[in-house]
């Protein structure tokens, strides 16, 4: 029975990840700007079909300047 339930929610648990990644997609995002900070991380800011900005940070703060 137990074994039942975590079986039941991670199938749960990946069917609402690839639900969150198909409404994410259907977004459209394209990559706006590439932002090289000094402390030498990136940043990239994404828009979406909608106006819709997000950011990622694609490399963190590392080296000399941290």
């Amino acid at each position: 029975q137990r074994q039942m339930c975590i079986r039941d929610r991670k199938e749960l648990q990946q069917a609402a990840r690839e639900a969150e990644k198909a409404a994410d997609d259907a977004r459209e995002w394209k990559l706006h700007q590439t932002i090289y900070w000094a402390d030498n991380s990136v940043e990239e800011i994404w828009i979406d079909k909608n106006g819709a900005t997000k950011s990622i940070m694609t490399v963190g703060p590392h080296g000399d300047a941290c």
